[in-house]
């Protein structure tokens, strides 16, 4: 991929949610001094862990907000009918009772 630096040493964990990889973590050094070490990992793991959570609540966060515009479309289209039905039932008793 263009604009990314060249690496000299790569560390990739998988961002992992409910037994599924959902992304990864990638971690590039452009300098040659030192691999990444065991030690490495650790907090590299634990910033996956908490990605995958982050990205999962902000799925479900827009699968809500999904549910509650469709809610509210649904909810309006219902108001106006029952808008509609009473100034219907209201020309009815006018016409009848006139």
């Amino acid at each position: 991929m263009e604009n990314l630096p060249i690496a000299k040493s790569w560390l990739g964990v998988p961002l992992i949610h409910d037994d599924s990889v959902i992304g990864m973590l990638s971690l590039v050094r452009e300098t040659d001094l030192h691999p990444y070490s065991a030690e490495d990992t650790t907090p590299a793991t634990t910033f996956a862990v908490q990605a995958a959570v982050a990205l999962q609540n902000a799925n479900l966060y827009n699968k809500i907000e999904g549910f509650n515009r469709q809610l509210s479309f649904e909810v309006q289209q219902r108001t106006e009918a029952v808008l509609r039905l009473a100034q219907l039932d209201q020309a009815k008793s006018d016409f009848i009772f006139g």
